[in-house]
């Protein structure tokens, strides 16, 4: 399954720094903005198989899982 976030890379000192807003949790940085990129899509991919795995091990074998769609503003809807 592919899903998409947004990402903010800011430049801090010599380090670029990236942050997924829809995941608070989630930061990575790089010494090169592309190293950034590569560590927070590793960060997010990784936490989130981890989340997956987590909720099958533990779901009672009667739970139902479903898939459900929410709109979320993105910042070009966003107010300034």
């Amino acid at each position: 399954m592919t899903r998409e976030f947004s990402v903010v890379i800011a430049r801090e000192s010599d380090w670029f720094v990236a942050n997924v807003p829809e995941l608070p949790w989630a930061v990575a940085s790089g010494a090169k903005i592309e190293e950034a990129r590569a560590a927070i899509r590793e960060v997010v991919g990784n936490t989130l198989r981890a989340y997956v795995q987590q909720a099958i091990n533990d779901l009672p074998s009667t739970a139902i899982w479903e898939t459900i769609t929410v709109d979320v503003p993105g910042r070009e809807t966003s107010a300034n």
